[in-house]
């Protein structure tokens, strides 16, 4: 996998498609048709969406012995682990966060956030090591007064380390300059 941070507006998405010119098919999660309504419906992972209706993706997690998904970042990967799995650029990750947190932000203190991370980082490397992931740098800057602003803040840096861990390139974009830092 590869991973590529940049603040918002630091051109990313035109770096990346200078780079990578052969790299066609992205998933954009600021797309409304991405993050449909079911998936982040509260109602399929806070009172145990079933996993025989979603494949799992690994083996022996404590969630599947109970047989409920219990994070909305987890069922996401589930329920598109086919898209993801052909999928050669995924980009606007912190959107996906952001609903996610916008779903419930009990599901994401700070003693899950580690371990939500980790299962999300791990299970995209697994569906498909080859991935582009493209994440917003959130880390500098001032701490936000919006409780959710700083929940997802936290939850980004979190992911992205997570990811970082699994990819064997990391680059940091900004004014459009990619600078490898792994």
């Amino acid at each position: 996998m590869k991973l590529i941070v940049g603040g918002a507006f630091q051109g990313r998405r035109k770096w990346i498609k200078e780079q990578y010119l052969d790299l066609i098919r992205w998933m954009d999660l600021s797309d409304p048709g991405v993050l449909e309504p079911d998936l982040l419906n509260p109602g399929l992972w806070k009172s145990g969406f079933p996993y025989k209706s979603v494949p799992a993706v690994t083996s022996g997690a404590d969630d599947e012995a109970a047989g409920v998904v219990s994070d909305p970042l987890a069922l996401f990967v589930r329920l598109k682990q086919d898209r993801i799995r052909r999928t050669e650029v995924l980009v606007n990750l912190e959107e996906l966060l952001l609903q996610c947190i916008r779903k419930d932000q009990t599901l994401y203190s700070p003693e899950k956030m580690e371990i939500a991370a980790e299962a999300f980082a791990g299970s995209l490397f697994q569906i498909n090591p080859d991935l582009v992931v493209v994440g917003r740098e959130m880390g500098s800057g001032i701490v936000p007064a919006v409780s959710e602003e700083r929940v997802l803040r936290e939850l980004n840096g979190r992911v992205c380390t997570a990811v970082a861990q699994k990819c064997a390139e990391v680059y940091r974009v900004v004014c459009g300059i990619g600078t490898r830092i792994r």
